[in-house]
């Protein structure tokens, strides 16, 4: 809850109306929010892409509003929650390209940019650094949705066993209709099976080479998580390439926990 942050008074949080640096794609979507500790901007900033499964969410929800005071305060860099287009209204790789955008504009005013995000805001993030790897300082995303075409084992393996409860309490159908349902949600992102194959569109097919040039990166993932195969497999390979690659598995936790504790108990969620 944004109000119970104990440091909220610290933090002052304006908004970029709609149209200024995202195109105004509903009525009063299309916003920015920026969170600032200080009235002198720091030199780095964090670009941060929300989730909720591409078709979903935004910045103003509570559990963002909240990270977004978080990141600010604890990291004293200036950070940016974008309202992109959502899809269907626009199709990959259009959120991409307003991201980058807003990108390019900070790195006028910043040394340094940070790109984050989670789950799909974490593909969006992997994404841009595949796109435009030498634009980011450094990147780092919680629960990423890194196989679109969802062929992890860990959809078997980590789903959730209302017996036991144990597994990954957001998503609780079997795992054959949560990968078919997941596949039909990054379709509508991404407008053509061809995607699934692509090594931007789909990160978990991102080349060697691709993987070599990426900024330093922070892979933070659930070990119940049913997504949690497609990090641990891209992390794995970049590592081979790259030394500046990091991940990080918490035992226990489940997808997005780090947003969206409240889930715990469980309704039926999407890739946040």
């Amino acid at each position: 809850n944004v109000q119970r942050l104990p440091f909220k008074s610290k933090i002052n949080r304006t908004t970029i109306p709609p149209g200024e640096w995202v195109p105004k794609w509903r009525h009063e979507r299309g916003y920015v929010l920026k969170y600032s500790k200080s009235s002198t901007p720091s030199s780095t900033c964090i670009l941060f892409a929300h989730g909720g499964g591409f078709t979903k969410d935004q910045p103003r929800s509570p559990s963002y509003d909240s990270f977004g005071y978080i990141l600010a305060y604890h990291t004293g860099y200036d950070t940016y929650i974008p309202d992109y287009t959502l899809a269907p209204d626009k199709q990959y790789p259009s959120q991409n390209h307003e991201l980058l955008d807003i990108a390019r504009r900070l790195s006028k005013n910043y040394r340094r940019v940070i790109i984050g995000g989670d789950s799909a805001g974490g593909t969006m993030a992997i994404q841009m650094c595949l796109m435009e790897p030498k634009l980011f300082y450094s990147a780092f995303v919680v629960s990423a949705w890194i196989d679109l075409e969802c062929n992890g084992p860990s959809y078997y393996s980590r789903a959730w066993n209302e017996k036991v409860k144990a597994g990954d309490p957001v998503f609780k159908d079997p795992p054959k209709k949560e990968i078919k349902d997941s596949r039909e949600e990054a379709l509508v992102y991404l407008g053509k099976k061809s995607l699934f194959k692509d090594p931007i569109a789909n990160p978990i097919h991102a080349t060697q080479d691709m993987l070599q040039r990426l900024p330093p990166f922070l892979f933070l993932i659930g070990d119940s998580e049913i997504i949690r195969d497609g990090t641990l497999e891209l992390a794995a390979r970049a590592q081979e390439v790259n030394p500046n690659i990091f991940a990080f598995m918490y035992e226990g936790m489940w997808h997005d926990w780090v947003l969206y504790s409240q889930k715990s108990s469980g309704e039926h969620g999407d890739h946040g």
